[in-house]
């Protein structure tokens, strides 16, 4: 549509075994809603794509195809 897309991905990140359920439920709604690059990462596999995230990490719900772009371009 003429406006700047970054796609640069994205993370929801959980920092304890007990969240991983929520990012499994986050996961099943994205799939639901149709998305097909989610995937959730362990620790050394976020570390890889972001070596500054907080070191404390347990997992994350990755989003390939999330991006940034200039909300007032957008409008």
């Amino acid at each position: 549509m003429g406006f700047p897309f970054k796609a640069n991905g994205s993370f929801v990140l959980a920092f304890d075994a007990r969240q991983l359920p929520e990012l499994e439920a986050l996961l099943e709604n994205g799939k639901q809603n149709g998305l097909t690059d989610l995937a959730i990462l362990n620790r050394d596999e976020i570390l890889a794509r972001e070596p500054n995230v907080n070191p404390d990490v347990q997992y994350g719900l990755w989003c390939e195809g999330a991006g940034i772009t200039s909300p007032y371009e957008y409008a």
